[in-house]
């Protein structure tokens, strides 16, 4: 909550120099004894008649939290509540807070929404029920795309707060990866979209499943591979990793050249009776023939060496890139293509190929 907002709950407000003055709403108060003032992150409140804080937000009908001030790190209560990291919020096109996502300490996250019915409050259950909840960042998501410029969808508002210090539009959805809904490819209906993965299987889920909803709806698509920039990226590591490996006045070149070097997003072309592994004429198909129509699908293609070594040209934009079939890159670009299971990667990366070959 914000100062101004928690003072309009209040009567006979008056500005006290470093402080406000009101009556306070937990007794019988015919002169003001409320004092009002803020260390920078929360209100403080003392009552002069002896209310305490709790009796004083009861009868306001608040919560503690609500002495928050929105949009700084909270301070450490005595009561043992979490702290309060950072304050997202997801608003329309209007500047209306929707619904906000809540950081606090330990990567622990809620979800709130305002509460119409008592302005200064917020609802913490059942949050989006009544409601279409929205993407992050929608008005300059919706301005990139009018603009023709490229918006990047990751797994996290604090990724695309650091996306937009470095000069670039991203967004993405409430709770974070498995989350997506469909009506948000709605909003980046015609957009060239670049879809950035953690660097996890949940991750590589997360991005193709976006990337299917997004089918027939963004103008195109791509995935962005973080190996290609950071190949020590640890496990469940995102693009904010990324950027801070870079040094500051180089991460708007470097982001854009990951962009320029992201593989369009090729969805899969099989007839139906094709999807179990077996051929139109009714003939089970090798691993081998499935994984070459797999990859004949995204137009890229297998070929060897003089001396027999096996490699892949994946297109990328205008040209191709070569990588070898036994490789990590081949692997990763494999895993996000095809429904096998990632720890079973290599197996159909590297025995199937030289099979087919």
């Amino acid at each position: 909550m914000q100062l101004n907002e928690f003072l309009g709950l209040l009567k006979n407000v008056s500005d006290d120099g470093n402080q406000y003055k009101a009556k306070c709403p937990a007794h019988d108060d015919k002169n003001p004894s409320l004092s009002v003032s803020t260390n920078g992150s929360k209100i403080l409140l003392h009552c002069h008649a002896g209310c305490d804080t709790e009796k004083i937000l009861a009868a306001l009908g608040l919560e503690a939290n609500a002495l928050h001030i929105e949009g700084t790190p909270a301070t450490s209560p005595a009561n043992g509540q979490r702290n309060i990291v950072a304050v997202y919020d997801y608003k329309d096109l209007d500047g209306n807070i929707i619904h906000s996502t809540i950081r606090y300490e330990n990567k622990i996250f809620r979800q709130r929404r305002p509460d119409p019915r008592n302005p200064g409050r917020f609802i913490w259950k059942d949050v989006f029920k009544g409601i279409t909840p929205i993407l992050y960042n929608l008005p300059a998501v919706t301005r990139a795309i009018k603009e023709k410029q490229p918006v990047l969808v990751v797994e996290g508002e604090k990724d695309c707060n650091n996306l937009e210090k470095c000069g670039f539009v991203a967004t993405t959805c409430p709770m974070g990866a498995g989350k997506w809904r469909n009506h948000y490819s709605d909003l980046l209906k015609g957009g060239t979209i670049y879809i950035v993965a953690d660097n996890d299987e949940t991750g590589n889920n997360h991005a193709k499943n976006v990337a299917k909803s997004l089918a027939e709806k963004a103008g195109a698509i791509f995935f962005v591979d973080l190996l290609s920039v950071m190949p020590e990226i640890p496990s469940g590591g995102d693009i904010s990793d990324c950027i801070a490996t870079v040094p500051e006045g180089e991460r708007e070149a470097a982001i854009s050249a990951l962009l320029e070097n992201s593989a369009p997003y090729a969805p899969e072309k099989e007839a139906p009776q094709e999807k179990s592994g077996v051929s139109a004429s009714g003939d089970k198909k090798s691993q081998a023939e499935q994984l070459m129509n797999l990859v004949e699908a995204t137009g890229a293609r297998f070929f060897h060496n003089e001396v027999k070594d096996l490699y892949a040209a994946i297109p990328v934009k205008n040209h191709s890139e070569v990588l070898p079939i036994c490789g990590r890159d081949f692997e990763l670009w494999l895993c996000r293509r095809i429904e096998y299971p990632a720890e079973n990667i290599r197996l159909v990366g590297f025995k199937t190929a030289h099979d087919f070959l």
